[in-house]
C-alpha cells in the first residue's frame, strides 16, 4: 500500500513537471482564424472566460471558476495519459470550435486529454470540496492528484465529484481529465452532431463544453432542489434534497419575504403565496428563494428563484381543446432553435451572446422556441425565465443500427433523458418535453412518455414531434414545409405545427460554407418577407376554431387555411442559419437580421395595419 502511495506521488510530481514545462513552451491562446466570427468574439478572454456562476437556480456565494487555459492532447481512444501535452485549449469551448484555440475534428478513435493546476482558498479548509462539470461530451474520466475521482457518461447533463479525499493538505493541486466522444459511430444521444456534417446535420462537439468549477460545502449539504409552483392552490412546493438535516425555505418578492416554512430535508415543504403574481411571457415575474440546511451545527445556504406558472390542456372559451398557460389560451408563436454557433459550436462565445438570441427572437414577435436536439447551459434557461420566453425542450436523439436499440442503448437513453428532466425541472420557461423527433431513434414511445410523466407530471409531453405519432402524450404535432399545417385537436390532445417555413436567403459574406440547404429559397429580403407574411396568415387562419370560416377582405373565395384547424401553436424554422442551412431569421454569425424587424413582428403577432 505504501509503495502504491509513493507511485501515485511520483506520477503527480512527474505530471506537474510536464505541466510546468508545457506552460513555459505553449504559445499564447488565440481564436483559430478562417472561421465565421460573431460580434462577441472580441470579448472572449482566457482570464475572464464565462465568469458567471453557472447554476442560477442553486447559487452559493463561495466558488472557484476553473475555466481558462488548460493543457491538452489528442491521442488514440485507448491511449494512456500523454507524457507531454501538445498545447493549450480554452475551456469550456469544445475542441472542434475556433474559440477553443484548437478547431480540430476528432474521430471516434480518438480522445482528448486535459490538465491544469489549481490552489484552494485557505478559508475552504475543513470543508468538503465539490468539482462540477456543466457538461462534457461524452464519456468523461477525472483524476485529482493522480487519484481517480470518478467517471461519467452523458453529453448534456451536469455532473459532480466530491474530491475532498484526493486533495493535498495545501499547495498546488493537479486535475486531469479525459473525454471520448464517438459521435455518430456510437449509439448514445447526439442530436444533430455528425463526424461528417452536411445538410441538416452539423459539426460534432467533443470534450468539455460547459463551465468547470469548485465549491466548498459542509458534510451535510444541499444536493438539489425541486420547486413546483401550484397556481390554482396559490402555493409552491419545495423539496430540499440532502443527506438529513432541517431545511428552511423563504419565498421573497425581491428582498421582501412573503412566506416561509421549516421542515425535514427530503420532504416536500409547502409555502403559501398570498395574491401570487403569475409568470407570463410579457410579464415574467419571478420570486426569489432563500434555502438553508442545518445539520450537526453546520449550515449550508443557497439562493434560487421560480415563477408561478401553470401549463395544461383544456378547452378554450369556445370549447376547442388548447394548450393553456395559467388557465388561459395563449397562442405559441415559436422558432426552431438549434443552439449552434460558428465560433463556439455548442457554446455561445459569451453570456451576452447567449442572451442575444432570446432578446432578438422576442423582438421579432415570437414568444416561444423549440430547443431542437440540444440541451443548453443552465444560464440559457435562466435568461428565458428572466426575459419571458416559453420553451419546448427536445431530448437529443440517439441513432441506432438497423437492428434497432439494444437494452444497453435504451438504458443509456433513459438515463440521459432522466438527468435532463431532473436538472431542468425547475426552469419556469420549459412548458413541455419532446422525447422523439421525426422517428429518430424512436422506440417504446408509450413507456418513454410514462417515464417522463412520472418524473414531471407538471408539464406537457409531445410524444413525437412530426411524422411518427403513437397517440401518447398531450400533443398532436405535425411537420409541414414550407406551408403550415396541423391535424385537428383530439379528445385529449391539443394540436400544433412543430416545424414549418424554412424560407432561405443567402447573405454573402455571412455564410459558413458555399454549399447550402433550404426548403424554399429567395434572392431578396423583400421577396422572402412577402412569402413569410403569407405563411403567417395561414398560421393565424389555422389558429381559428375548426370549421369556422372567416371572410378575407378583397378575396372572392375564402382560402382553405382560413377555415380553422384549432391550432395551439406553430414553430417556424428557424432562429438562425446553421452551418449549411440558410433558413434563419438571422445569419449564422448573428450580424444580419434578414427581414425588417417591425414587419416580421407584425406578421408573427397578427397585428393588423
Amino acid at each position: 500500500m505504501f509503495r502504491n502511495c509513493l507511485k501515485g506521488l511520483f506520477l503527480v510530481m512527474v505530471s506537474g513537471l510536464f505541466a510546468g514545462a508545457n506552460a513555459a513552451a505553449a504559445p499564447a491562446w488565440h481564436m483559430v482564424k478562417g472561421r465565421l466570427t460573431t460580434p462577441w468574439d472580441k470579448d472572449v478572454n482566457p482570464a475572464h472566460d464565462w465568469v458567471h456562476y453557472p447554476r442560477p437556480q442553486m447559487v452559493r456565494t463561495q466558488w472557484k471558476n476553473l475555466n481558462g487555459l488548460w493543457h491538452y492532447s489528442i491521442v488514440g481512444k485507448h491511449a494512456a495519459e500523454p507524457r507531454q501535452y501538445q498545447g493549450r485549449i480554452l475551456v469550456p469551448f469544445p475542441v472542434e470550435s475556433a474559440l477553443s484555440g484548437v478547431a480540430e475534428n476528432i474521430g471516434a478513435g480518438q480522445q482528448i486529454w486535459y490538465q491544469r493546476t489549481f490552489t484552494l482558498p485557505a478559508a475552504w479548509k475543513h470543508q468538503q470540496i465539490l468539482l462540477h462539470f456543466g457538461a462534457a461530451n461524452w464519456r468523461t474520466r477525472v483524476w485529482v492528484n493522480g487519484q481517480k475521482a470518478g467517471s461519467h457518461k452523458g453529453g448534456y447533463d451536469a455532473f459532480t465529484f466530491n474530491i475532498t479525499k484526493d486533495l493535498k493538505s495545501s499547495g498546488t493541486q493537479l486535475i486531469t481529465v479525459s473525454v471520448w466522444n464517438p459521435v455518430d459511430k456510437g449509439r448514445q444521444p447526439i442530436g444533430k452532431q455528425r463526424l461528417h456534417p452536411g445538410g441538416i446535420f452539423y459539426t460534432a462537439c467533443s470534450g468539455i463544453w460547459q463551465t468547470v468549477w469548485l465549491e466548498p460545502v459542509p458534510a451535510a449539504y444541499i444536493k438539489s432542489l425541486r420547486i413546483v409552483p401550484h397556481v390554482d392552490q396559490g402555493n409552491v412546493t419545495v423539496t430540499v434534497h440532502a443527506a438529513g438535516g432541517t431545511a428552511t425555505v423563504v419565498v421573497l418578492n425581491g428582498a421582501q419575504p412573503v412566506g416561509h416554512v421549516t421542515g425535514k430535508a427530503g420532504r416536500p415543504l409547502v409555502v403559501p403565496i398570498p395574491r401570487a403574481k403569475l409568470w407570463w411571457p410579457n410579464r415574467p415575474f419571478l420570486y426569489n428563494l432563500d434555502v438553508t440546511l442545518k445539520s450537526d451545527g453546520r449550515t449550508d445556504e443557497v439562493q434560487s428563484y421560480f415563477g408561478m406558472r401553470k401549463i395544461s390542456i383544456g378547452p378554450d372559451r369556445r370549447g376547442v381543446l388548447r394548450i393553456l398557460l395559467n388557465n388561459k389560451f395563449v397562442f405559441e408563436r415559436g422558432l426552431l432553435d438549434q443552439g449552434y454557433w460558428p465560433d463556439g459550436i455548442y457554446l455561445a462565445p459569451t453570456d451576452k451572446a447567449l442572451r442575444f438570441d432570446i432578446q432578438e427572437s422576442k423582438a421579432l414577435g415570437f414568444n416561444m422556441c423549440r430547443k431542437h436536439q440540444k440541451v443548453e447551459p443552465a444560464r440559457w434557461y435562466y435568461w428565458c425565465d428572466r426575459l419571458g420566453f416559453l420553451v419546448w425542450q427536445d431530448m437529443p436523439a440517439a441513432f441506432y443500427s438497423k437492428k434497432g436499440p439494444s437494452t444497453k442503448v435504451e438504458t443509456q437513453y433513459r438515463h440521459e433523458l432522466t438527468r435532463m428532466i431532473q436538472q431542468h425541472e425547475n426552469d419556469t420557461c420549459i412548458i413541455g418535453w419532446t422525447p422523439f423527433n421525426e422517428g429518430w431513434g424512436q422506440y417504446d414511445t408509450h413507456a418513454v412518455v410514462a417515464l417522463i410523466h412520472q418524473l414531471d407530471p407538471s408539464r406537457l409531453i409531445d410524444d413525437a414531434s412530426g411524422w411518427v405519432d403513437k397517440g401518447a402524450g398531450d400533443i398532436r404535432d405535425t411537420h409541414h414545409y414550407p406551408t403550415p399545417w396541423c391535424r385537428l385537436p383530439g379528445k385529449h390532445r391539443a394540436s400544433i405545427d412543430g416545424e414549418f417555413g424554412g424560407l432561405g436567403l443567402a447573405v454573402r459574406g455571412h455564410l459558413w460554407q458555399k454549399k447550402f440547404f433550404q426548403y424554399q429559397g429567395f434572392k431578396t429580403p423583400q421577396a422572402e418577407l412577402i412569402r413569410f407574411r403569407q405563411l403567417w396568415r395561414e398560421v393565424w387562419g389555422m389558429e381559428k376554431d375548426p370549421g369556422v370560416i372567416t371572410a378575407t377582405p378583397g378575396v372572392a373565395k375564402t382560402p382553405w387555411w382560413a377555415k380553422g384547424r384549432g391550432m395551439s401553436g406553430a414553430v417556424y424554422t428557424q432562429t438562425t442559419d446553421c452551418e449549411g442551412e440558410i433558413n434563419g431569421m438571422m445569419t449564422y454569425d448573428r450580424r444580419v437580421i434578414k427581414m425588417p424587424v417591425k414587419e416580421v413582428n407584425a406578421a408573427v403577432r397578427n397585428v393588423k395595419k
